[in-house]
């Protein structure tokens, strides 16, 4: 039923209603948009050292996300791992997955891993942006091997216009695919230098319905015509606070809660088992407390100080509602509980009349995790307790010569501290190091090339200290002996951005790059007749090329980011099973705004990925079978389309002013499709719908 409504709905939109103008178009953000994913410090995609991107505020909206991962996945080389199951999924940034990638929220790391349970626990509609540093962050640490997500929430600013002073908005929203449903309400206002925000959202959905079901083959997902246990009922809470000190100092707190329940296999990303894959009722929730001053001196140059403390707490509980006899009404509990600090100042200075500008960036990182696993109140092998003290410190300089030729240079020292019940310590450190050179000829062309290292320290709950038996014949077995993932990453770069090339204020811009990351002592795992370990790979491979280019004038606008990538196991000559197909994305679009209408078609083209590994064997109780396959992934085409109405009072009744709507049709072939990252078929055609209005008052307008 849901979805004849939208359907109706979403032709009727896409056929007669108008939208506005918008700052920023849809597909690719354009190289003039600031960021400090890529540096720690404000600066252009365009003068950036590196691959970054950003998705901002207007384009969330005309997303309608249902998940976290929907705001990034056209990204070239960034990939969602774990399939249409929103508790299941990951980031994927060039080749790398899982906590090969950081992930922070408002400038706070999110550190949970713990084996195929997901890790994206936060609404997108109270997502503001998201920033996405492709490449090894060396200021970032561990984890950053594959680069950084940092994503910003929701403030007051985005809601108020000049002048006014308090109000508040309701949005709903609907999705065909999964009969989705998301109700949300957001409070805000200021006065003089405080401002602040609640915001609330629920999300009830059913499984996903994927493409017609292909009926050939041994592959029962093939033959599913929905994904099982995809259903979800989450609920979402925001407060941000801030107030202003001074002009130019700002602290802030910010609060969120999620609260997710549904039914899904102990592991998220693979089909329900009686025997080792149980189905759970899953309950998580995540705890996020950040407190922040942002200072930045108005009489000193060598002021621009950044600082974050903050507290998370995530848990998940699942109780076994089928499974064998031995594990019905079981009950694990996973807990991580992490304290952080990160804080940083940049000091600039110039000198010989401009010529010669700098800005170093120093600062400290220090977290604590706290691992708390267990299983019918006791201790639970698969997820040990366990502790981790990490402390980083680090310098960044950036040097520009005549405004010419831009010096990069970073270093961080980090030390990790380990301990486990039960088992040996672990103390390891590593310097890490990043070097690059940039070379503007002229305004609007810029060259790069750079060298860059990254680091992974081993994951305590999921290789270092898994213990356990992992199913019936098999034990995991904890590796102490484990040292830190290292990468070493050439990459070369070319910028190009041109205006008023064929009318007055329109832009024409290109970012790409090359790269070659080489990874030593990658931890994978080993399977025996009897154990599981994790273990060192030698030495890893991954090389590849990303590339964005665009367009847009005041009444069209158009984009193309692609991505390119291939993994090698160097030791075995084998693939990597973490590289996800190649891939396209082309967006295609218009502005009328006297209506405030935009309109726009996405293509979405991804390759045949058929270098896969070897099959993992396995044997219980001396029968040999296939532990573990990796499928071959056919490559595909979709269309998406899409339409934004924003009345600005400007050109329309002012009685409008406040109302947005967006729309859109994913999928429109109806294709029946997989990424290569997950086993289960993404949706199908997925009629969307977004409403939602906003109430200002006080001031002026």
């Amino acid at each position: 039923m849901l979805r004849k409504i939208l359907l109706g709905s979403a032709s009727a939109v896409a056929l007669a209603l108008p939208a506005h103008a918008q700052d920023a178009d849809p597909g690719v953000t354009q190289l003039d948009t600031v960021t400090t994913v890529g540096t720690r410090t404000p600066k252009s995609i365009f003068e950036t050292l590196g691959s970054v991107s950003r998705v901002g505020p207007e384009e969330i909206e005309r997303k309608i996300p249902s998940t976290f991962g929907d705001i990034v996945k056209e990204l070239p080389n960034v990939s969602i791992g774990g399939g249409p199951r929103p508790m299941a999924q990951s980031f994927n940034i060039r080749g790398f997955g899982e906590d090969r990638t950081v992930l922070r929220f408002d400038g706070a790391r999110s550190n949970f891993n713990a084996g195929h349970r997901g890790r994206l626990f936060a609404d997108p509609d109270l997502i503001r942006s998201v920033e996405v540093l492709r490449g090894p962050g060396t200021t970032y640490g561990s984890g950053a091997i594959g680069g950084a997500v940092a994503a910003e929430f929701k403030n007051a600013e985005d809601f108020l216009d000049p002048g006014r002073t308090f109000g508040f908005r309701t949005k709903v929203a609907l999705a065909s695919a999964n009969d989705e449903a998301l109700q949300s309400y957001t409070a805000f206002g200021r006065h003089q230098g405080l401002q602040g925000l609640v915001s609330f959202t629920q999300r009830i959905s059913s499984n996903v319905e994927a493409g017609p079901a292909r009926l050939t083959g041994s592959d029962v997902n093939e033959a599913n015509s929905e994904v099982p246990y995809s259903k979800e009922k989450s609920r979402s809470g925001l407060v941000k606070i801030s107030y202003d000190l001074a002009p130019g100092s700002r602290i802030f707190f910010t609060y969120t809660t999620f609260n997710d329940r549904v039914f899904i296999p102990t592991n998220t990303e693979t089909n329900f088992s009686n025997t080792d894959n149980p189905l759970v009722r899953r309950v998580t929730n995540e705890y996020l407390y950040i407190w922040g001053w942002n200072h930045k001196s108005r009489e000193s140059d060598w002021v621009d100080l950044n600082a974050r403390a903050y507290y998370n707490v995530i848990r998940i509980d699942e109780r076994v509602v089928q499974g064998s006899a031995s594990q019905r009404n079981r009950l694990d509990e996973t807990d991580l509980t992490t304290w952080g600090l990160d804080v940083n100042n940049t000091s600039r200075f110039s000198a010989f009349e401009g010529q010669l500008k700098s800005a170093t960036t120093y600062g400290i990182e220090w977290t604590y995790d706290d691992f708390d696993g267990r299983r019918n109140g006791g201790p639970r092998n698969g997820y040990p307790n366990a502790n981790a003290f990490s402390t980083g410190l680090y310098v960044q300089e950036e040097l520009t010569l005549w405004n010419q030729l831009i010096l990069l240079g970073a270093l961080r020292w980090d030390r990790f501290d380990y301990s486990a019940v039960g088992q040996p310590g672990y103390e390891k450190s590593k310097l890490s190091k990043t070097l690059g050179i940039g070379w503007r000829p002229f305004e609007s062309l810029l060259i790069y090339g750079k060298y860059a290292e990254g680091f992974r320290a081993p994951n305590l709950a999921t290789e270092l200290y898994l213990a356990g038996p992992h199913f019936p014949g098999n034990v995991f077995v904890p590796n102490p002996n484990l040292r830190p993932e290292t990468s070493k990453t050439l990459e070369a770069g070319l910028a190009l951005q041109f205006r008023n090339v064929l009318s007055s204020g329109d832009r024409i811009w290109f970012k790409g790059a090359v790269f070659r990351s080489n990874v030593k002592d990658y931890i994978d795992f080993n399977l025996t007749a009897t154990t599981f370990q994790a273990v060192n790979v030698p030495e890893a491979r991954v090389s590849g090329a990303e590339g964005v280019a665009g367009y847009t004038s005041r009444y069209v606008f158009g984009s193309i980011a692609a991505g390119y990538l291939i993994g090698e196991n160097i030791t075995t000559g084998g693939a990597l099973s973490s590289i996800p197909a190649q891939k396209l994305t082309a967006t295609i679009g218009g502005r009328l705004p006297e209506w405030d209408l935009m309109a726009g078609f996405r293509l979405n083209v991804a390759s045949d990925q058929n270098r896969v590994p070897s099959p993992i064997m396995g044997t219980i109780f001396g029968t040999p079978f296939i532990f573990q396959s990796f499928r071959q992934t056919s490559g595909y085409t979709t269309g998406d389309v899409f339409v934004s109405w924003v009345p600005s009072g400007k050109y329309i009744s002012p009685l409008l002013r406040g109302l947005r709507l967006d729309a859109g049709i994913d999928n429109v072939w109806d294709k029946r499709y997989r990424t290569h990252l997950s086993i289960y078929p993404e949706a199908g055609i997925n009629y969307k719908f977004a409403l939602s209005y906003t109430l200002q008052f006080g001031g002026t307008n």
